[in-house]
């Protein structure tokens, strides 16, 4: 029974080779080992001309950003150490019994200048400018001294608008000029064609038309 199947694929599922030349072979082994070994396949390919001049590039970009960088350093630096030199203690918050300006305290909070703070002595350093305790917090007979100096801890609302503000900030709108220079331009066309008062109608109706389209429908 074995002999039988081994003859049955043999004589049905027995190829042949083709019996390639040894050029054929030459180039499939040279394909295959590409394959196999990429880093070394792929070495041998030849280098781009563009490629050292990119190289170049983006090393003259990296440079560039890194002084960009040092000179935004510096100049921050140099700007700190010119707004610290800028803050002199007057007359005024001395005698008050002060270390500190209100407009320092001002750019503390406006540009959260943690320096500037650290310089101060932190938190507690700052207390002791204003002369307030981390634990009892203001003397109030210090109040009305300290309200001159830096000002009511109050927010001043802004007074409102009326009609006639709103309406001239709209009249501030280009797209609004241009219509109603338009609507001026096509009321003195239809007056001048179809007289007083059709045309001023006809007028009237086109600019009123005009955000639609023909058929009276929204665009």
């Amino acid at each position: 029974m074995r002999e039988k199947m081994e003859e049955y694929l043999r004589k049905n599922f027995d190829v042949e080779p083709k019996r390639p030349s040894d050029e054929a072979l030459m180039r499939w082994r040279s394909a295959v080992a590409v394959v196999k070994n990429q880093p070394e396949g792929f070495a041998w390919s030849p280098i781009s001309p563009s490629a050292p001049r990119t190289k170049r590039k983006r090393k003259n970009l990296q440079e560039k950003i890194r002084v960009a960088m040092y000179v935004q350093k510096a100049a921050l630096q140099f700007i700190d150490a010119g707004n610290r030199g800028r803050y002199n203690l007057s007359k005024e918050v001395r005698d008050a019994g002060f270390g500190i300006e209100p407009d320092e305290i001002a750019s503390f909070a406006r540009s959260h200048d943690n320096k500037g703070l650290e310089g101060h002595g932190g938190i507690a350093g700052l207390a002791g400018d204003i002369s307030v305790s981390l634990k009892d917090g203001v003397v109030s007979s210090k109040i009305p001294v300290r309200q001159n100096i830096y000002g009511l801890n109050r927010y001043v609302e802004k007074p409102s608008k009326g009609f006639w503000m709103f309406f001239w900030e709209a009249l501030q709108d280009l797209t609004l000029i241009i219509l109603m220079i338009s609507a001026a331009v096509s009321i003195g066309v239809g007056i001048a064609t179809e007289g007083w008062p059709k045309g001023m109608y006809d007028g009237l109706g086109n600019n009123t038309q005009h955000p639609f389209s023909s058929d009276g429908h929204c665009s």
